[in-house]
């Protein structure tokens, strides 16, 4: 199959926007964390930004809107991880108890063991 008029066709990075500050710019990790802040003007704010897959570490000054965008981001992600964390501890719980029952079950365990 031969490229459209002749060009190769060459895959192209997702758009990044200034304002998607949870974007990393030279990997397009979305895990862009803040490491410091200042508010500039009222309505602006310089914001330090690390990208920990990467460790580029940048810095802008940013709307009020972008960083309550931003802010936003990371509270949903904050709850994400939480819910998260939450259901691996309820599985591992439950495979836990799944093996403790299987060794009563199996006589493994005995009264001398506590």
């Amino acid at each position: 199959m031969e490229p459209h008029g002749g060009h190769e066709t060459i895959a192209q990075a997702p758009v990044r926007h200034e304002d998607d500050l949870h974007l990393c710019p030279c990997c397009n990790s979305d895990l862009v964390q803040p490491e410091w802040w200042d508010e500039v003007d009222h309505g602006e704010w310089q914001v330090g930004l690390r990208c920990p897959e990467c460790e580029h570490r940048h810095e802008g000054v940013y709307r009020q809107s972008v960083v309550d965008a931003y802010d936003e981001f990371l509270n949903d992600s904050s709850d994400e991880l939480a819910a998260s964390y939450r259901r691996l501890v309820r599985e591992n719980l439950a495979d836990e108890l799944e093996r403790f029952a299987g060794a009563l079950r199996a006589g493994a365990i005995l009264p001398e063991d506590f």
